[in-house]
């Protein structure tokens, strides 16, 4: 499997104590039918490692029925793999919170006809982010690498961007970053932390495609780059390889901190700590810039914006509506106030 399975085993998601939420959704699925709800997602079947075929089921959290309540709020989408006392041994459940964005309407039920939509964009950030967790726990990071190169171009352009501010780095410098930020970004997809020159090689296309780079300086910075984990060790290459002392304070929480406002609405700083090591939730992102003049006024919105015109940017946008058409029912998530299966 890739580095980050879910949202949770990321630097910041493991930080996050989520022991307790999983027990009450849990409770949920066996008391109250919480599964019921699997908001508009088809489920997926995969094989783990084991080679025993696990179906993955969606579940939406919209507080629509009396376990929800009980439920502390969480941001991302969460695995709960195992129910206790219970014969799920076939089955994993993916769960998305969408309380904060419905209005439980009719009886106590969790079925998705009992839910509305009062914000459509929250919603639909969620609903994305749910969809493309799920193809990267079940199907796996391959083809999410292949089809969204896009949004690998936007990620170095949007940190190489920030870190020359930031540090005030000269445009060798910055070309520099952009180099290994792109070698980073597409290490997330992988499963080691460490690349043989193969790796390096395919990292070294889009790379080159990318920055503009001389390919004899793209393979140079390469050859330095050491293990590549998470972005505690992307910021220990950087300060390394630039050799800059300006850089000597670049760590992780910094990291967060000063890209934690390139984005907006509920949980934003959460959301974009994640995107910083789980290509599911950028992606995301990038494609919701894309199609919104409201995330325009982002800091990552305004750079997707910019580069709308690049040549892999129409492609980007069709697979990603393809990718979520596959894995939505015949009914899609309602416009702002309607029911959520109309």
């Amino acid at each position: 499997m890739t580095i980050f399975k879910t949202a949770y085993d990321t630097l910041v998601g493991r930080n996050l104590n989520i022991t307790a939420i999983q027990a009450d959704i849990e409770k949920g699925i066996i008391s109250d039918n919480l599964a019921l709800n699997n908001a508009g997602i088809v489920s997926t079947q995969t094989d783990n490692f084991n080679s025993r075929a696990t179906m993955v089921k969606p579940i939406g959290i919209m507080g629509n029925c009396h376990s929800a309540l009980k439920i502390p709020f969480f941001s991302n989408p969460m695995l709960v793999t195992k129910v206790r006392g219970h014969d799920f041994s076939n089955e994993e459940f993916l769960a998305m919170d969408y309380r904060s964005f419905t209005i439980p309407t009719g009886p106590d039920s969790c079925a998705l006809s009992n839910t509305k939509i009062r914000s459509r964009g929250e919603y639909d950030l969620a609903f994305f982010r749910h969809i493309l967790s799920l193809d990267w726990i079940t199907n796996g990071a391959s083809s999410q690498k292949t089809n969204f190169k896009f949004a690998g171009f936007i990620f170095s352009r949007w940190i190489t961007q920030i870190l020359t501010q930031r540090f005030n780095l000269y445009f060798d410098e910055a070309l520099i970053v952009q180099i290994i930020t792109s070698f980073y970004y597409q290490s997330l997809f992988e499963p080691e932390s460490t690349f043989t020159e193969q790796d390096k090689q395919k990292f070294a296309i889009h790379t080159i495609k990318t920055t503009k780079a001389r390919p004899d300086m793209v393979f140079k910075i390469f050859d330095k780059i050491t293990e590549m984990r998470g972005i505690e060790d992307y910021c220990k290459n950087i300060f390394t390889i630039l050799e800059n002392i300006k850089l000597k304070d670049l760590t992780a929480p910094l990291l967060i901190t000063i890209t934690g406002n390139s984005w907006f609405g509920i949980n934003s700083k959460e959301i974009l700590s994640i995107a910083l090591e789980y290509p599911p939730t950028f992606i995301v992102l990038v494609y919701t810039a894309a199609i919104s003049k409201s995330y325009s006024r982002t800091i990552l919105g305004d750079l997707v914006h910019k580069q709308s015109k690049a040549a892999d940017a129409k492609e980007f946008t069709q697979n990603f509506e393809s990718l979520i058409h596959s894995f939505s029912e015949t009914t899609a998530p309602s416009l702002e106030g309607e029911s959520a299966t109309e």
